[in-house]
């Protein structure tokens, strides 16, 4: 019974978090128009990913929400599933070895999916990524992400991760 204007919506509710779940395209300039809102009382915005089309819609998203102290979460929502934290306390008690290498398969584009399995390679195996290299990719079914393989080593164990991606055709 709000209506359909974001600014109103926002005045009205007095929410405390917003979830962005319209489609991708959107994104930016959603957020954009909550961040512009300045409202004392949001404490978080909850985004789906991808968070934008561009790298530069990212950074002044970035810029906005740390100048306006509202923090944005992306949904990456696999990393809190019982099997993946059951996993990762099995590693960190070292209980299931070193990892040695990585090999993920994944389709529908870079943003929309491959981001899940580094995401949790990332949550499993702490520590930053290097040596990254793109061998192969092409157009997926969404416009503006493509599917990559893509290869980079976890920095602190030296083990190599392999993205592979392939094609839905």
């Amino acid at each position: 019974a709000y209506g359909d204007n974001l600014e109103t919506i926002i005045h009205q509710a007095e929410p405390h978090v917003i979830a962005v779940c319209t489609p991708n395209v959107t994104h930016f300039d959603v957020v954009k128009k909550i961040l512009a809102q300045k409202r004392k009382d949001l404490q978080l915005i909850f985004l789906e990913k991808p968070v934008c089309s561009t790298f530069e819609e990212l950074d002044r998203l970035v810029s906005l929400s740390e100048a306006s102290g509202i923090p944005m979460l992306v949904n990456m929502s696999r990393r809190y599933h019982p099997w993946y934290r059951y996993l990762k306390s099995l590693y960190a008690e070292n209980k299931i070895g070193n990892l040695i290498r990585g090999d993920i398969s994944y389709s529908g584009g870079w943003k929309h999916n491959g981001v899940h399995a580094v995401d949790t390679i990332e949550f499993l195996f702490p520590g930053e990524y290097c040596n990254g290299k793109i061998w192969e990719h092409w157009e997926g079914r969404h416009a503006n992400d493509p599917t990559y393989t893509v290869r980079m080593e976890l920095a602190k164990i030296g083990a190599p991760i392999w993205f592979h991606g392939f094609d839905e055709k």
